[in-house]
């Protein structure tokens, strides 16, 4: 463990011990895969790793972006679309997201509980990926608009929030946030879905059944 860092599952760990639970089935997210890792991805990789250790069987999985009407993240980017003349996106908007719906993910969980296969890491992603400015079209397209996408360089705005991060200084927007737009986080579903074969539906029919 880095030190001045903790991922926090120690805690966790103790009252599986103390109750006698022997598997756990833990939520990382898929933004381990971050180049450029905030402390929300760099905590949920070391927590990972402690979870290898921790001699009960595990499975882990890695969410990508959840989203379930104008909740979260992607609520954000919905209420953006609706409401603002353009939506802001750090980078190109060419990064790629694959949000799964969260009846989805739950439907996954269920099926994971049922059929539990210890020692296997996974990746918990929606139907298909798309860059985030497709992402963004769709949404306008299910509110029968046109979005115009306001791009933000990502590097200086990402290495501006790492100081004031390191400064104890949080103004509702991480570096972590920023990277997320300008990397791709798409993931390759084949083998979740061999072992789980829930039904996926499209990022634009889950966007229109919840309008």
């Amino acid at each position: 463990m880095r030190e001045g860092k903790s991922s926090g599952y120690e805690k966790h760990h103790r009252f599986l011990q103390d109750n006698g639970i022997k598997r756990i089935l833990f939520y990382s997210t898929i933004n381990v895969d971050l180049k450029t890792k905030g402390n929300y991805a760099t905590t949920k990789l070391m927590a990972e790793e402690e979870v290898r250790k921790s001699g009960l069987e595990y499975m882990i999985v890695r969410p990508a972006l959840i989203y379930e009407g104008r909740k979260g993240s992607l609520g954000k980017i919905i209420r953006y679309v609706e409401k603002l003349p353009f939506v802001p996106v750090f980078g190109d908007g060419n990064a790629k997201e694959q949000p799964i719906h969260i009846d989805e993910i739950v439907n996954l969980t269920v099926a994971m509980i049922k059929d539990f296969k210890p020692g296997t890491v996974l990746y918990a992603a929606g139907k298909e990926a798309m860059t985030f400015r497709e992402m963004i079209n769709i949404i306008a397209r299910t509110m029968n608009k046109k979005a115009k996408i306001l791009t933000i360089p990502a590097k200086p705005v990402h290495a501006v929030l790492r100081l004031f991060e390191k400064a104890g200084i949080h103004i509702g927007i991480s570096s972590e946030q920023v990277a997320h737009m300008s990397e791709d986080l798409a993931a390759d579903m084949n083998e979740t879905l061999k072992l789980y074969p829930v039904e996926l539906k499209s990022f634009e029919e889950n966007i229109r059944r919840e309008r």
